[in-house]
Order: C-alpha cells, then structure tokens, then sequence
C-alpha cells in the first residue's frame, strides 16, 4: 500500500490523466452506440462535399465553404477525412467526439497543474469539466464536434502560452498564434482567446507588474506592465478579428443572425442578463435539459434582479481580487467567454444552450474548487472531507450525466424528450414532424407542423414544411396557400420559391414554375436541387438547348455524392435522347448509374436506348438489376417484358405484361407489348383489345414523366 501511494505522489499526472480518463469513458461510453441527430445530417448525411473523395475541389470547399451558417474550416476538414474511414456510420464518429473530449479533460488537468502546481484542485476542476451534464451535448450530438475541437487547440495554445510565459520567444508566440488559428477555424467561439490569456497573465502567471505574484511556488516569469501585454496580444486580436467578420457573413448568409432591428436591444439585454443567472444555476443544478431552450419574454423584475446579481458579484470578485485573485479570473474568464454567445446579436432561434457552457464552464469551475480549498484552509478541516464531498458532487454530476446521455441515442427520443420539457419548443416540432413525416407516420406528424406554426407564425421553415406535409397529401391548394404565405413573410427564403415550384410542376403550371425557380436561383444561385429543377421544367417546355445548360452547370457545381447531380446526368441524357444523339445519350444515362446505382429512371432510360440501339445483352443485365431493385414496379416490368419480347423469349415476356397489367392497368406500354406477344401466339382478337386499351391510355392527357418518377421528385 504504501509503495502504491509512494508511485501516486511520485507521479501524479501520470495516475492523474489514468484516472481521469477511466471517469470520463465511463461516463460517456454509450455514445459509442448512438445514431445520427439534428444537425448531422446538414453535417455529414447530407454533406455532399465532404463525402467526396479527398481532392483539391473538397478541400477548397472545406477551406471557403458559408455552410450550415458557419465558417470553420478545420472541423469541415476533420469530418471530410473522418467520412473517409466511417462513411455513413455514426459510430466513428461518436468515438472522434469522445475521443477529443477525453484529450480535453487531461489537457486541462496537465495546463492548469502547470499553471497552478496544484495538482489535487487541479484534478477536481478537470473531473467536474468531465462528467458535468452540461458538457454531454458537446460530446454527444455529433456536429459538436467544433465545441470539443475548438477547445482542444485552446488548451493546447494555453500550453504554448505557458511556456511562452516563461521564456518569451519568437518561436513559442508563433505555437501560440497557430494553436488560436487552428481553434478560430474549429469554432469562432475562440474569439475571446486573447482576453483569456489576459486573465491567465495576472492570475496565475502572475505576469502583470500590478497583479498577485505567480501561483506556482518555485516558478517566475517576466513580468511587465499593461501596455507591454495589451501590445503582445496584437497579432491574435488581428486574427479575431478576421474570424469575426467571416463568421458574421457566414451566418447572415445562413439566415442564423437576427439583425439588430430583428429583436429589441432591450430584449437581447434582458436575456443575455437573465442567462447568465441561468448557466450559473444550471452548472449548479443542471436539471431540466433540453437539446434546444426556446426564447421566452424576461420580465423586468427577472431582467434587473440578474443585472443586479451580475453586478453584485462582479463588484465582489473586483473587492476580493488581492485575497482571491482566482475568483476574479474565474469569473470573468465565464463572462467574457461567454459573450460571443449570449444573445447580444443573436444566433439562431435559442435562449440558451448547454454547449455553450462547455469553455466559460472552465472559470466557474476553478474559481469554486479554489475558493472552496481556502475556505477549508480558514476552518483548519482536513482534506479527507473536502475530497470526499468533491468525489460525492462529481458522482452526482455523472448520474445526471448518463441519465441525459440516454437522451440523445436516436432523434426520435431526442425530440419527445425536448418536448415534454419544453412543449413551446418550435425545432423539435418541426424536425419530429419531419422525422414521423418521412416514417410516413401522416397522423401523427401534423400536430407537430400545426404546433409549429401557432408557436412561431413567421417562420419559414414552419410554413414550408406545413406545405411539405400537405403536399405529400395531395392537398395542393392548402400546400399552395403555406408556400405563399411564406413567401409573402420572407421574400429572400430561397427554398420557400422551391417548394411553390414544386407543388406547380405537380399541377403542371410549368411558366409559373419556371419564374419562382429563377426567382429562387437569384437567391441562391449555387442550388444544385433548384438549378436541376429548372432545367426538367425546361425540359417539359421544350426548351432543350436552355435546359442543357443549366444542367451542366448543376452537374459542374454537384460533388459526386450529391444524389441530384445523378438525376441532372440522366436529364441530359433524356435531352440527347430527344435531340438523337443516342451514343450521347448512353454516355450521360451511364454516368448517372454509376454517381447512384440505385437511380432507377436512369436504368430504365439506358435500357430503352439499348433497345432502340439493339444492345440486347446489355439490355439484358441492366433490366435483370432494375428488377432486383424493383420487383414489383410496373415500369420495370413493362420494360422487362420490352427485353424479353426482344430476344424472342416469348413466354417471359407475356409474364412480365400480364403481371404490369394487375399492378398498374393503366401502363399503356405494357398493353402495347402485351399485343405483340399475342399475335405471335396467333390470338389476334386479345391482340386488338390489348392495342385498343394502350390507344385510348395515351390519348389520356399526362405530364411528362420520362424525367424521373414522381417517387423521387426533390
């Protein structure tokens, strides 16, 4: 026992970091086994570009991409090369997240028993970083991924500027400069770096000739006035300042920014006041979570009586700075890294959120750890009873944890679960109907668009997917009326024009549908589903040579996994077909199999031209995979009994019409091949009905639909 201890004191951080990272994985292991959620489908399952293979285009997309209202091109580069090794498999991906959180917790432990040579206090503040429940969206909710990254590079620059501290160098301030890049380019959340370094220079480097001496016995740095640490933190505030204005186009250009006319001054700061009482209450007692917390109206007495508490303790933390100068650091390193996100210009559509809290949390919790080792100093206890209360807060901190942690295992139960906490909660409305809506749970799903919509009448997104989910019931005129209201409310939402367009080209109004995609190509001129969408209008308009060329540029602007660059190939490929340009025809119709296997218009197109070019064995294998993928389409069999009547297989193809005919009598194709095969079989009178049933089909009046089913109409 006493050579265990003996190796424990000998090696502190080594046991340390071992201990904590056991509490850490223990505490966060199911991640391991959750799915997809919210954002990580704009992030990952529908983030074309980065499941491109790793080339110059993905990479410079990765470096200037405005995507999903943010600019952090080191996090799109992470998941661009995570996508390489875990593709569509979430699990990979929770293991990153983990991962980093765990190298997060023993950084923090290693840089503040650097800073501080507190070794024991310093473990604490790093075990409550690690279980608290606040932290668990951070770790859990893949997209994330730019909160743990993001704070990686900042415990290691705090690093590099601990040594810097010491031995101020060139060299060391440019470890320094690289680490803030590096973490400004995971999240801009950074932006507060250079005031944090600031507060380590008086506490507890001890740097500032007017601030306390270093907090490390036995360790000095250099130390100097004001202006000579205000002038050294130039090049990083330089550096902030261009994140600041990329991050700021990026999310007007993502609609996240509410401008400073969209909400009150005085609203943003009665909220900012009120949720600063509310992270320093939940960090206390985080009890409700939710994975979104709606804006809520912040009563005058709740707004002064928080200005008031902020005020109070700010003035006592500034009184109290020679006694307890860490309650000062640690205070204001929680309000000053919180500022980027309080609301004061608002992001998005929250109050609060829990990810927020996962670097000010750092200030709050080291200011309480020392503050409660002084005050154990002043009583004369032991450290038996503080260590053993410390151990009994964190093991309470992980029984919340992992009871949340549950929480975020599917969308589904992430949604309920929001909702029974928060039945205002406009996002889980929306994303829980469109979650139902797609598990073609209609009854079900409505609710949630009608309670989204009476929670937040002005949203465009409640609005269109309201049309959305009247669209998929074919109740036109009642989606029609949701699209125009949107439209009507927010004139530059791009996808309100697409969706009208889409619910005309169903009505076949295709000039009005050509004029709302154009209206919604000058606002977002980069769509690839809006530019293909025009070019199929254009296409059914007969304006061919006008349709090819906003099909190129859709194709030229697609990356490879985008399943609409696919369908843009095969409507060029319908174009050449029509001008009679068949080997050019076969090349596009080829080229959209090989983007999306599974893209059955395509196959079924090229099979029709091997016909018509007397391919018939390669007719042969494509029609025997667009079976295997649709046994029991009629188009497919249709067309399967085409082939079969082809190679003179003359049973076969009776077969494959009669069975067209039972699933669908209106496939006129299929009564027209079903005749041929009965005449060779000499039944001439079944022939004439049959022929007679396919002419009367095609004088029915029908959209074009040799574009793509109306199945996969985007």
């Amino acid at each position: 026992m006493k050579y265990g201890l003996a190796t424990i004191r000998n090696h502190p951080l080594v046991w340390g970091c071992l201990l904590l990272a056991s509490v850490t994985l223990l505490n966060n292991w199911p991640v391991a086994f959750f799915d997809f959620a919210w954002d990580d489908f704009g992030y990952i399952v529908r983030n074309y570009p980065i499941q491109d293979p790793i080339s110059l285009k993905s990479i410079s997309w990765c470096l200037t991409a405005f995507a999903e209202a943010n600019w952090h091109p080191v996090t799109w580069l992470l998941l661009h090369v995570e996508f390489q090794f875990f593709g569509l498999k979430p699990f990979g991906y929770h293991i990153v997240n983990l991962a980093l959180h765990v190298a997060n917790v023993l950084l923090l432990f290693g840089v503040l028993r650097r800073l501080t040579g507190a070794t024991g206090k310093s473990l604490a503040v790093a075990a409550l970083f690690a279980v608290h429940p606040l932290h668990v969206e951070s770790v859990a909710w893949i997209s994330e991924i730019k909160d743990v990254l993001s704070t990686f590079f900042l415990l290691l620059t705090l690093h590099a500027y601990a040594g810097y501290a010491k031995r101020p160098r060139p060299g060391r301030y440019m470890l320094v400069l690289l680490g803030l890049a590096l973490g400004l380019a995971s999240k801009p959340m950074l932006v507060t770096a250079p005031f944090v370094l600031l507060l380590l220079d008086a506490w507890p480097l001890g740097r500032w000739t007017r601030g306390p001496l270093p907090a490390r016995p036995g360790v000095t740095c250099p130390r100097y006035g004001t202006g000579r640490l205000l002038w050294e933190k130039v090049p990083l505030l330089l550096l902030v300042a261009a994140t600041c204005v990329l991050t700021f186009l990026a999310q007007r250009d993502g609609g996240a920014v509410a401008g400073l006319g969209g909400l009150p001054l005085s609203f943003r700061l009665a909220n900012a006041a009120h949720s600063y009482v509310l992270y320093v209450w939940r960090l206390l007692w985080p009890w409700p979570l939710s994975f979104f917390y709606p804006l809520a109206n912040i009563s005058l007495t709740d707004a002064i009586l928080s200005g008031v508490g902020l005020i109070a303790a700010s003035a006592a933390a500034y009184l109290l700075r020679h006694r307890l100068p860490y309650l000062l650091m640690g205070w204001l390193w929680f309000l000053g890294t919180l500022v980027p996100v309080i609301g004061l210009i608002q992001v998005g559509s929250q109050a609060f959120a829990d990810r927020y809290t996962y670097i000010p949390s750092i200030g709050l919790f080291v200011a309480g750890i020392w503050i409660a080792d002084e005050l154990r100093k002043r009583l004369g206890v032991s450290l038996l009873l503080p260590a053993v209360l410390t151990c009994a807060v964190i093991f309470s901190y992980m029984l919340v944890s992992f009871a949340y942690l549950g929480h975020w295992a599917n969308e589904e139960e992430l949604y309920r679960t929001a909702l029974k906490t928060y039945e205002n909660n406009v996002i889980a409305h929306n994303n829980y109907g469109l979650l139902l809506l797609k598990m073609k749970k209609f009854e079900q799903a409505e609710p949630h668009f009608r309670k989204a919509i009476a929670y937040s009448r002005q949203s465009a997104i409640s609005l269109n997917n309201m049309a959305l989910f009247n669209f998929s019931q074919d109740k036109k005129n009642e989606a029609i009326y949701y699209s125009e209201k949107a439209i009507s409310l927010h004139p530059t939402d791009g996808n309100s024009y697409l969706m009208l367009a889409k619910i005309k080209i169903s009505q076949e109004k295709y000039t009005e549908a050509k004029y709302l995609l154009e209206k919604s190509l000058t606002l977002n001129p980069k769509e690839i589903n809006t530019l293909n969408t025009l070019g199929e209008v254009l296409i059914y308009i007969n304006r061919e040579d006008d349709a090819l060329k906003v099909l190129q540029q859709a194709t030229a602007l697609a990356f490879t996994k985008d399943p609409v660059k696919g369908i843009a190939f095969n409507n060029i490929g319908v174009i050449q077909l029509r001008k009679g340009k068949q080997p050019e025809a076969i090349k596009n119709f080829r080229e959209a199999i090989r983007l999306q296997p599974r893209l059955l218009v395509a196959r079924l197109n090229l099979i029709r031209v091997l016909l018509a070019t007397h391919d018939l064995d390669s007719a042969q294998t494509h029609i025997g995979v667009a079976l295997a993928l649709a046994p029991n389409q009629p188009m497919v069999l249709s067309l399967a009994g085409d082939v079969a009547l082809a190679r003179k297989q003359y049973a076969k193809a009776y077969v494959r019409y009669r069975r067209a005919i039972f699933l669908n009598p209106d496939l006129a194709d299929a009564h027209s091949g079903l005749a041929k095969v009965l005449r060779i079989f000499g039944k001439a009178d079944a022939a004439d009905i049959q022929e007679a049933a396919a002419s009367g089909l095609r004088l029915r009046p029908r959209p074009a639909s040799v574009i793509r089913p109306e199945a996969s109409l985007h």
